[in-house]
């Protein structure tokens, strides 16, 4: 009985430990984002601010840095449209979406695991799927929703290909990193048409690039 009640109290002791440590380390992480974003809006130019925002659309949280006002812009796509993509008059954003952070000597082995999973799709891809009719442009590999199967046989291989896609799903990894801090940071593919701003938001890029360690240069 006194061992039995002696391990519980070291279970209950180890989950209140581990309690106050996330708590910890949740504030420590809304400092040094607080304290990211606070250097960004020292040193980005007027006209631009970032901010901390907690997506309502499932996104998480994420620092946004945003222009005050809208400006023309072409965004550009794996398959942009005949004569190039509109411009648009809109507010030019840049997202970086936080995750639960992630020590440095974790990313490399996630990353092998995942390489592994793409690598099974595509291996099912080149072995099963060789001919069947498709229309895609972008990354390796294509997604079962990329293949119009013409007959029974082809229509069963990307069924099967579609079940290998839902079993080899690789996990959401952060890009870069900065203190107790994990994003996922993507510069978007963008121009915009007045040239002084088109300059700014380069000089914001370039400081962001100066800010974030990126994972892959850290294995």
């Amino acid at each position: 009985m006194r061992t039995a009640i002696l391990a519980f109290m070291i279970a209950m002791f180890c989950a209140a430990a581990s309690a106050i440590a996330a708590e910890v380390d949740s504030r420590q992480s809304l400092q040094d984002a607080q304290q990211f974003i606070d250097e960004l809006n020292a040193n980005i130019p007027n006209g631009w601010h970032a901010r901390l925002d907690v997506a309502g659309d499932g996104r998480g949280l994420e620092i946004a840095i945003e222009s005050n006002e809208t400006l023309p812009v072409k965004y550009f796509s794996p398959n942009p449209p005949p004569g190039g993509p509109p411009v648009q008059n809109t507010v030019v954003a840049l997202w970086l979406h936080c995750m639960p952070y992630m020590k440095p000597d974790e990313f490399a082995p996630a990353k092998t695991r995942n390489d592994e999973l793409i690598e099974r799709r595509l291996s099912f891809v080149r072995k099963n799927l060789a001919g069947i009719k498709f229309g895609y442009m972008g990354a390796d590999p294509a997604s079962p929703s990329a293949f119009s199967p013409a007959t029974d046989a082809e229509r069963v291989r990307v069924e099967q290909y579609a079940f290998e896609w839902l079993n080899t799903e690789p996990a959401k990894l952060p890009t870069h990193s900065h203190r107790l801090l994990s994003f996922i940071y993507v510069r978007p593919p963008l121009r915009i048409m007045d040239a002084s701003r088109d300059a700014e938001f380069h000089k914001i890029t370039d400081r962001i690039d100066r800010m974030l360690t990126p994972y892959e240069a850290q294995d």
